[in-house]
């Protein structure tokens, strides 16, 4: 089963989890496709992340909050590491940038190189786009 799927199916179950008071209709929305792909990214970077290392409710108060970020989102990606996820505020200097592609990021030049099998397979394609 592919990444992605196992990412939606874990979503449909966080929406039927939703604790009273939770914002039904943030989950609704989240369901609706999102044609910039924004949203499949904040799910794997951050949702996902939040589900597995703080569980269920914290990933369900990320889901909520795509909407407030959603504007901002671009200036957001730009500090999340591509191989730890770990993340900055927006005041401090962006992360390291594959100088092939311009899409990868990294917190460290130990994630970079940790990163490298993975990244090279995606590399010329991500350079291409």
């Amino acid at each position: 089963e592919s990444t992605r799927a196992i990412l939606i199916d874990k979503t449909k179950r966080l929406k039927k989890e939703c604790p009273p008071g939770y914002n039904q209709w943030a989950y609704a929305m989240t369901m609706m496709p999102d044609d910039s792909g924004y949203f499949d990214e904040y799910l794997n970077l951050v949702i996902y992340l939040r589900a597995v290392t703080k569980g269920t409710d914290s990933a369900i108060k990320a889901m909520n909050r795509w909407y407030r970020i959603r504007p901002h989102w671009l200036r957001i990606r730009r500090r999340i590491c591509d191989h730890c996820c770990a993340r900055t505020d927006l005041s401090k200097p962006r992360y390291l940038v594959c100088s092939a592609c311009g899409v990868a990021r990294y917190c460290s030049k130990k994630c970079q190189i940790k990163d490298w099998d993975h990244h090279q397979t995606c590399c010329a394609m991500l350079n291409r786009e």
